[in-house]
């Protein structure tokens, strides 16, 4: 049975809910409360089977606060896939998306990306569950983030759609959107089945990373 082996990295600001959103998308049931902070990049696996063919995704789970890490040059090494995080209940987390802004997390990403045109990225706005128990000036608003969308595919046409996501609340509209990305990589799209291996979890204590350099140390 061919494998297409691909590599998705998770990035965005500390508290959107990246790790939450791996772990969900991994074991749908998995309890998503008090995990910690993730510190380092860590690793996932999952495998989805299309008939004959099978996508095995490794997924590196990387930290939002800059004061912890300065991300691994390996880490978007052979990158198939980058998907960009935010939450609804931080507006700075998704202003800071839009490329112009000082602090741009697209720009500082994908700028430093010499073979961005193999590359196609992703954006997630997690904690939609927040807009229907949350005051609304509490949180972003849907045409708020269309435009910045907008304003990022303008810029880096590799962005191919951006989805609201809730980790907490509807973990399998969050693997339909992964079983999705695995589609694409196939030619053909048969119904997904069940697969024989064991899904790798997040680990928020692991501890060690690749050396490590300032192309993604965002200030």
């Amino acid at each position: 049975m061919p494998i297409s082996r691909k590599k998705i990295v998770i990035v965005g600001p500390t508290a959107v809910g990246k790790t939450s959103i791996i772990a969900r998308y991994i074991v749908p049931s998995f309890d998503i409360s008090g995990h910690e902070v993730t510190i380092t990049p860590d690793f996932s696996q999952k495998t989805h089977t299309f008939g004959a063919d099978q996508v095995k995704f490794s997924i590196v789970d990387t930290p939002g606060d800059p004061k912890h890490f300065s991300l691994a040059s390996s880490v978007f090494h052979n990158c198939d896939f980058i998907i960009f995080v935010s939450s609804f209940d931080n507006a700075l987390s998704v202003e800071s998306m839009a490329p112009d802004h000082p602090k741009s997390w697209t720009k500082h990403i994908l700028d430093s990306i010499t073979d961005i045109d193999s590359i196609r990225c992703y954006y997630f706005i997690n904690k939609e569950d927040l807009l229907t128990s949350y005051p609304p000036d509490l949180c972003v608003d849907k045409p708020q983030i269309a435009r910045i969308f907008d304003e990022i595919k303008h810029r880096y046409p590799c962005f191919v759609q951006y989805h609201y996501v809730s980790a907490l609340e509807n973990p399998k509209e969050i693997g339909k959107i992964f079983e999705g990305i695995a589609k694409s990589v196939t030619q053909t799209h048969p119904e997904s089945t069940p697969t024989e291996d064991t899904p790798i979890l997040p680990n928020p204590d692991q501890t060690s990373v690749s050396p490590c350099c300032k192309c993604c140390d965002i200030v």
